[in-house]
């Protein structure tokens, strides 16, 4: 007869397995974390790698470097467009717009117009704001909804006629006690009204002078800025120039298919392999990035999800009138089996498919032709790496091939591990699944 499981014993393996899928998320964990620290290593090493190979193929920017490096890559661009000649236009163009700055007064006396402390402009300016200031500090005060309808009323004034029973002189009434409040020296709202129409004359013109030489300073700093940003430029023409043609050049090598480049870099050994670990490196990150995210990534969305049906059937069956549910046998056995062995065998398949490819430098075993695949050249082609768009995709548009180690590599490859790794990158059987609720 077979066994039947009560609450209590649900209670108990469902604390269990919560227990064991916290654990096994603190090893998925440990593994994103040591993935971030590795792929930025990894991304410097790809950086140096690109730099050297754009310097081996430009060590500089003359027309005999950009004739050798076109026939070494098939990049024609910079010699089709002149960049040489590019680069003394732009040199003679700086030149020109610099020698115009210096010739221009607003920069040649700069220290004379905006020196902080003598500047004839910035003294200028200072002596306005100080004479605007007060004026200034009047006309806020005044602020009220009402001045403009008090000013031309003639409010304070015998001017003012507006009769005591209108609405309006009540109004205008309480709007004048409140701007005469925020004048401590003043008796009657016309001595407000005096020096308020006093400040308001004259800083209008005040007001203008200032934007004026405000404007004369901003200018003349503009010219500056200007000056020291195209004087820079200058000084750095030729390497941004020949920076930008290395950067065009990487990248149009990476673009090209393998095939197209083997004839051509073949012709130069040092170029032809730091071009290999260049591309080696950047499809190194994308691999690891894969891996990570199929056996890592994916686990861990499982097992959070199986974590939170865990604790919404404990909190369930923790209630008294859950008490006395009885659960079959085989149901109950086949949720809180043991999983920590396929637990174990997960990790030990990801660590040997995520080493291998890590720790791979052999980049003279890539054969630049039109059947390079970097996944098949770092796994010696024992991995199934179709969970990887690119190499699903090739293995899509080659039906039937098989991959097979160059003659060279062979000894080479015997040497290291012999086991088949064909499955080695499979999801191991999910260890989350089964989650069933016997009601």
């Amino acid at each position: 007869m077979s066994r039947t499981y009560h609450t209590q014993d649900f209670v108990y393996a469902g604390s269990n397995q919560r227990t064991a899928l916290r654990q096994q998320l603190a090893v998925a964990e440990h593994y994103r974390t040591l993935h971030h620290k590795r792929r930025a290593e990894i991304e410097r090493s790809y950086a140096e790698a690109t730099g050297e190979l754009a310097r081996a193929i430009l060590p500089g920017f003359t027309l005999e470097i950009l004739q050798r490096a076109a026939a070494l890559t098939g990049y024609q661009r910079p010699i089709a467009e002149d960049a040489l000649g590019a680069m003394e236009r732009e040199r003679a163009s700086l030149k020109q717009r610099i020698a115009q700055i210096e010739a221009d007064p607003r920069f040649a006396q700069r220290e004379l117009l905006r020196h902080p402390s003598t500047g004839s402009l910035t003294r200028g300016l200072r002596e306005i704001e100080e004479m605007i200031a007060p004026m200034k500090d009047v006309l806020e005060r005044c602020q009220h909804v009402r001045l403009g309808r008090l000013i031309e009323s003639g409010y304070g004034t015998p001017e003012y006629g507006t009769a005591f029973w209108r609405l309006s002189y009540y109004r205008d009434w309480e709007a004048a006690d409140d701007i005469l409040e925020r004048f401590a020296d003043k008796q009657v709202f016309s001595e407000v009204r005096d020096e308020y129409l006093r400040a308001f004359q004259a800083y209008g013109p005040l007001d203008a002078e200032r934007a004026r030489i405000s404007a004369e300073i901003a200018a003349g700093e503009a010219l500056e800025r200007e000056h020291q940003a195209r004087s820079q430029a200058l000084a750095t023409l030729a390497a941004r120039w020949l920076e930008q043609v290395r950067r065009a050049t990487v990248t149009f090598l990476f673009e090209c298919p393998p095939g197209a480049l083997g004839s051509r870099l073949s012709k130069d050994a040092e170029v032809e392999l730091l071009f290999k670990r260049a591309a080696g490196l950047y499809h190194k990150i994308k691999y690891l990035d894969a891996i990570v995210q199929y056996q890592v990534d994916a686990f861990v969305f499982d097992a959070k999800k199986a974590l939170a049906k865990i604790d919404k059937d404990l909190t369930k069956y923790r209630r008294a009138k859950h008490a006395h549910t009885r659960f079959p046998a085989a149901m109950f056995e086949r949720r809180f089996r043991d999983r920590s062995a396929t637990y174990q065998k997960r990790w030990q398949r990801f660590e040997k498919t995520y080493t291998r490819v890590y720790a791979f430098d052999r980049w003279d075993r890539a054969h630049l032709d039109n059947d390079l695949l970097w996944w098949n050249v770092m796994t010696d082609g024992r991995v199934a790496g179709d969970f990887i768009a690119e190499v699903h995709e090739f293995h899509r548009a080659r039906p039937g091939y098989v991959y097979t180690r160059k003659r060279s590599d062979r000894d080479a490859y015997e040497r290291e591990e012999a086991e088949e790794m064909a499955d080695a990158a499979h999801t191991l059987e999910d260890p989350v699944d089964g989650l069933l609720d016997p009601s």
